[in-house]
């Protein structure tokens, strides 16, 4: 940006190890599955609505030792989920005898019914009926979208998944079920190989996605081990974010703590280094005398009369306090005992 010279620190943190962050917060409030314990080896399965991200955290160190990320979320889910919709529609209206009166948000309205329907815990499972506003021969109507369980298995198991961002070229997708299944597979042997057993101590899952059942068990079996998941699976990412965040703005106070610590410590040397400096002149001019010479005026020691400063000035007058009045083309300044000119000759008498 023109005119902004400031520097700026960007931190980099992937949502799965961000999710991770989290989960080092012991506090009973943090929302998280279990404590984690010092030196666990961790695997972090993070289900959002775009990405589902894993990282893999050998140790206990809040650095992940490696990471992957596909291209497959909740949001493919929802199309899922509108395809089963638009199938019922199709069969009652036929295909194009119909219309959404907001078509932009139809994935918004699915994704709350979805949310509705597994609720926070992810056990209640309730069946519900989704209004949903429709266009059909000019006028506006009511449809009554009963989302049910069978609705959401067909969505997951049956209905093929499209996924708008790249995917990745070794992982067949096929229905949501099949890409999330293999997209677990293809992070485990990624993954799992960094850990000094070929597995973790622990699977734990994080983001909105994981709150389904499903979902816990189909990573367990992909991985191997039985999932955890988070108690506020929707707020992990966006936790972790602010911890790391606020650990580094308590790291750059400290570092801003220390860098002004040091430049007092520097000018203190410095002043410190000026007063002795000004008190060897100033013992140093009290030796001096004013003479003149050819018409000009300098100084010389007075009792060995070694010429010190020489004939430069027009008039002068002797040292005090480490000073000594000059005059230069009628002007008059200051000199200190080296001739150097500490107030230029500016002045008049």
């Amino acid at each position: 940006m023109e005119g902004y010279d400031q520097e700026i620190e960007v931190l980099v943190v992937s949502e799965a190890e961000a999710a991770y962050l989290k989960h080092l917060d012991t506090r009973k409030n943090a929302g998280n599955a279990a404590p984690l314990k010092e030196g666990e080896h961790v695997l972090i399965h993070d289900n959002g609505s775009c990405t589902t991200d894993t990282a893999a955290i050998i140790d206990g160190k809040e650095a992940a030792q490696g990471e992957t990320s596909y291209a497959l979320g909740g949001g493919d889910l929802d199309g899922c989920i509108l395809k089963v919709l638009l199938e019922e529609l199709d069969a009652k209206y036929g295909a194009g005898n119909y219309a959404f009166k907001n078509p932009g948000i139809m994935r918004l309205i699915l994704r709350m019914a979805k949310e509705k329907y597994y609720g926070e815990s992810g056990l209640e499972e309730q069946e519900h009926t989704v209004k949903i506003e429709i266009k059909r021969n000019g006028k506006a109507e009511i449809y009554k979208f009963y989302f049910s369980e069978e609705k959401m298995r067909r969505a997951l198991e049956e209905i093929p998944v499209e996924i708008e961002q790249p995917f990745a070229d070794n992982i067949e997708i096929g229905s949501w079920k099949d890409a999330y299944i293999n997209g677990c597979q293809a992070a485990k042997e990624a993954l799992c190989s960094s850990f000094p057993e070929g597995k973790p101590d622990r699977l734990i899952l994080t983001g909105g996605v994981s709150v389904m059942p499903e979902v816990q068990k189909w990573a367990g079996e992909a991985f191997g081990i039985e999932a955890e998941r988070d108690d506020t699976p929707s707020d992990s990412v966006a936790y972790g974010l602010a911890r790391k965040a606020m650990d580094a703005m308590a790291e750059a106070i400290e570092a801003a703590k220390e860098k002004e610590k040091e430049a007092a410590e520097k000018e203190r040397k410095r002043k410190q280094e000026e007063e002795r400096r000004w008190k060897e002149l100033e013992k140093i001019g009290k030796e001096l005398e004013y003479f003149s010479e050819y018409g000009k005026y300098g100084f010389r020691n007075k009792i060995t009369k070694e010429v010190v400063i020489p004939c430069q000035w027009d008039d002068a007058w002797d040292f005090s306090e480490g000073l000594a009045q000059v005059e230069a083309g009628g002007k008059w300044g200051f000199i200190d005992a080296t001739g150097r000119e500490v107030i230029p000759c500016q002045w008049d008498d």
